[in-house]
């Protein structure tokens, strides 16, 4: 008979030497010793927000083990990196709650085990827009919007969702947006805007609550002011100039705990002293790292000083890495107005050691000694690289004078990572885009480094960048060789029509060639023309909306490598965008085209309030010869030029003006699925 009971195992002891009968033996059960508690997986890495679940094993003094998950006390040495649940159910589960590491402890009948945890940041576990135009391609592409699609964007399903009003200063700057940020964000999700006042603040880009924000420059310091006996006398930015070009993050955590913002401000002291500085911000905290800001100065041996009033930074910032994966931040300056003296500036910092170098550690200048201007300001578009690793820069100059040597105005220009001239495209009538006193056919700059430069490759070509100027004419280049100075001499006193060079594809028609140049957008008989924005290209088609012309979609070709058609699909809605056009962007889920929607935004210049429409939607797929509207916003104050939207995870994020009557005010507007304002 046996006698005893016991829980979990039970040990069988035989009390007697000889078994002559089930009736001699006795069996006793007794309960296992718990000996140690081991805690599993060990030395795991989550990010915050995340969760990991943790098994609890018992083992005991009979070599036995047992699952012990549900009947252990959790807890976390660190609470405040880490969580652990003991609610039933959810036994076990830790969550991320900051950078860090903690431990993670299993306790039951005065056994403890434990194993170590480490929260990290996860930056851009899912959407991000770090930069101008969406990435170093600047091919305006979302590719990974699985919420906004052609079926739920139209008038009844999609509006504006909410607008973050009163902000401190226009927003000239294209917003950007980050996922991952537990930290900071309930559901991981920040939204970035930087204002004319020289304000950044950080939003919850789901319940539009400020995270922090705030100005970035000194108290004794204020923007510039812009009229009639102010800082500027030039309007076209107006009433103040402070960041102008779009930040740009870097997500790599290696050299901070949390990512980090970069921007340019611009300030004047009480003494008339310009500033202008290259801040690095920590994107959760919104406090100065790396030893920033820098003051920006002329470069060490600089032929040519650089002027903080004069020199306009309204290009989007570039970020890359050096071999040695150190951050490179790179800066391009134009002018305000074209007001004199202005040279055309590319500065490179570097980030060593976790220190922001104070000097550039390499800078370019577009023209120097006789030679003038050749301003790099590309409607606000930032340099295009084409790698994040020691990457080229790819940019396009405005109005200036040439020689291929130390000018290079009005050219589309290679620079590679130490900003030496690796290759550029000067077209042959680059003389005429300056405008020439007295001649008719060069009555007015035609710069053109009006609009932004997108690269490109294709299945069965080589990589190719594609931009346009304010002639509207689309050059289309060999990454690998652009060619140099335009080898057709222009027309005798440059008589109409206007040349376009359209020599045959490389190698074909030999290496001096260019693969295309085709007059894209029609200028208005009246007004500004061209292209003052960023193409989107996006499966195998290049939208542009330009100034006072419809909205159009060029395919590439199938028939000439390299090469797109020209005859375009066009957008019925609007007939013409007025000045300044549109930046065009397209979002997608990365997977089934019929999901594209084409985006634009319908400005009004530059004099506040705007009253347009803000927002327009299309199906990105032309039907035949034409693009189909899908959605168009409600009047009101709008946009400002040269301004971007910002698609990703389901809304639209579109910054500009605001409300109040002295232009100082911003505001951020939201686009989503409804319920809509």
């Amino acid at each position: 008979m046996a006698t005893g009971t016991g829980s979990g195992f039970t040990t069988v002891i035989a009390t007697s030497s000889v078994i002559t009968s089930s009736a001699d033996l006795t069996v006793t059960a007794v309960n296992p010793i718990l000996t140690s508690i081991a805690v599993t997986p060990v030395g795991t890495s989550i990010g915050v927000g995340a969760t990991q679940s943790y098994t609890a094993t018992g083992y005991y003094s009979n070599g036995g083990t047992q699952d012990l998950t549900n009947s252990v006390t959790w807890s976390s040495s660190a609470p405040n990196v880490a969580t652990i649940s003991n609610a039933a159910g959810s036994q076990g589960i830790a969550t991320g709650v900051a950078t860090g590491s903690t431990t993670v402890s299993a306790t039951f009948a005065g056994i403890t085990g434990g194993a170590n945890l480490t929260i990290v940041n996860t930056p851009c576990s899912g959407p991000c827009v770090l930069s101008y135009h969406y990435n170093l391609a600047r091919d305006g592409v979302m590719g990974a919007e699985r919420a906004l699609t052609p079926a739920n964007v139209n008038s009844s399903t999609f509006g504006r969702v909410a607008s973050i009003t009163g902000l401190n200063g226009q927003i000239y700057a294209q917003p950007l947006y980050m996922s991952g940020l537990y930290s900071i964000s309930s559901k991981g999700n920040a939204a970035f805007v930087a204002t004319q006042r020289n304000y950044v603040y950080a939003f919850d880009a789901d319940s539009y609550q400020q995270i922090w924000g705030g100005s970035y420059i000194p108290a004794s310091e204020s923007p510039l002011t812009t009229g009639t006996g102010q800082d500027m006398t030039c309007g076209n930015i107006t009433p103040n100039v402070g960041i102008t070009g779009t930040p740009v993050i870097d997500p790599n955590t290696d050299f901070n705990p949390n990512p980090v913002m970069y921007f340019v401000t611009k300030s004047v002291d009480g003494n008339k002293n310009y500033h202008q500085r290259l801040h690095a911000v920590d994107v959760v905290t919104g406090a100065e790292v790396f030893g920033g800001p820098v003051e920006i100065t002329t470069p060490l041996g600089s032929p040519e000083t650089f002027d903080p009033l004069r020199e306009n930074q309204r290009s989007g910032l570039t970020l890359t890495y050096d071999a040695s994966l150190r951050p490179q931040i790179y800066i391009a300056w134009g002018s305000h107005c074209d007001a004199k003296e202005y040279h055309g500036w590319v500065m490179k910092f570097t980030v060593s050691s976790g220190i922001l170098g104070s000097l550039p550690s390499a800078y370019f200048l577009a023209t120097r000694g006789l030679g003038a201007e050749g301003g790099i300001w590309m409607g606000g578009a930032a340099p295009a690289a084409d790698s994040a690793t020691s990457g080229n820069l790819y940019l396009v100059t405005g109005n200036g004078d040439y020689d291929g040597v130390v000018n290079f105005g009005n050219s589309i220009l290679k620079l590679d990572s130490n900003l030496e001239v690796a290759d550029w495209y000067t077209p042959n009538d680059w003389a005429c885009l300056n405008g020439i006193v007295g001649n008719s056919n060069c009555p007015t700059d035609k710069d053109l480094g009006s609009g932004g430069v997108v690269l490109f490759d294709f299945v069965g070509g080589v990589p190719e960048l594609v931009t346009a100027g304010k002639k509207g004419e689309f050059y289309v280049m060999y990454q690998q060789n652009m060619g140099h100075l335009d080898p057709l001499a222009p027309p005798p006193n440059y008589t109409p029509p206007p040349n376009c060079t359209t020599g045959a594809p490389f190698p074909t028609g030999g290496p001096n060639n260019i693969a295309q140049c085709f007059p894209g957008i029609v200028t208005p008989a009246t007004g500004a023309g061209g292209s003052r924005s960023t193409p989107a290209l996006w499966n195998g088609t290049l939208y542009v909306a330009g100034s006072g012309d419809a909205l159009r979609a060029f395919a590439m070709s199938t028939s000439s490598v390299g090469t797109f058609n020209t005859n375009p699909a066009l957008a019925a809605t609007p007939a013409f965008f007025p000045y300044p056009g549109s930046a065009a962007v397209v979002s997608w889920n990365g997977s089934d085209t019929s999901t594209g929607v084409l985006w634009t935004l319908q400005n009004t210049g530059f004099i506040p309030p705007a009253r347009s429409f803000i927002l327009r939607a299309y199906t990105a797929v032309p039907n035949g010869s034409s693009l189909t509207s899908l959605y168009q916003s409600s009047t009101g104050p709008g946009s400002i030029k040269f301004q971007v939207p910002t698609v990703a995870n389901g809304k639209v994020f579109v910054g500009g003006q605001g409300l109040a009557a002295s232009g100082t005010e911003g505001q951020l507007y939201v686009y989503g699925l409804c319920p809509c304002n």
